[in-house]
């Protein structure tokens, strides 16, 4: 099995057509996590407050023995708060730092997950002049069109 690589941090397929993302939506809007960059999706679950943390930084979970600060995706971006549904979950994934070379876990606040998409690297379109270093590019599939996360940049040092 070839592993497709780009530079996009993270990105990889499972064939040299192919490279998957996790669907999200945040704020009204649909975004992509890619695929392998998520440890796990989780329900909803009580968080650990945790003072002084930015106010989109929503507190603390506990998985697998490990602290995981939790960040209200929309909040972040922009968007205003949204009240909590039965499909909001918290989709942890791992960053890596540029600059000290080690990785650590951050879950992710978000409305749904919707589906995982396996997209052609034609269907990915480098972002150009982003407003902040939280978007790789754009995704499209059919006619919907997703914002990619560059999840190493979406949150400084918790």
């Amino acid at each position: 099995m070839a592993t497709v690589t780009s530079k996009h941090s993270g990105l990889r397929g499972t064939n040299e057509r192919t490279v998957e993302f996790l669907a999200v939506r945040a704020g009204h809007q649909q975004f992509a996590v890619p695929t392998p960059r998520v440890r796990e999706v989780m329900q909803l679950q009580r968080l650990v407050i945790v003072p002084s943390m930015p106010s989109y930084a929503k507190g603390m979970i506990t998985t697998h023995g490990t602290f995981v600060p939790v960040v209200d995706l929309a909040a972040r971006l922009g968007f205003p708060e949204r009240r909590p549904t039965h499909r909001t979950c918290i989709v942890v994934v791992r960053t890596e730092s540029q600059t000290v070379g080690d990785s650590r876990l951050i879950g992710l606040l978000v409305d749904a997950v919707s589906d995982i998409l396996v997209l052609r690297p034609s269907d990915i379109i480098e972002a150009q002049n982003s407003t902040g270093r939280t978007i790789t590019a754009k995704c499209r599939r059919k006619r919907a069109v997703k914002t990619v996360l560059d999840v190493d940049t979406l949150v400084p040092a918790c």
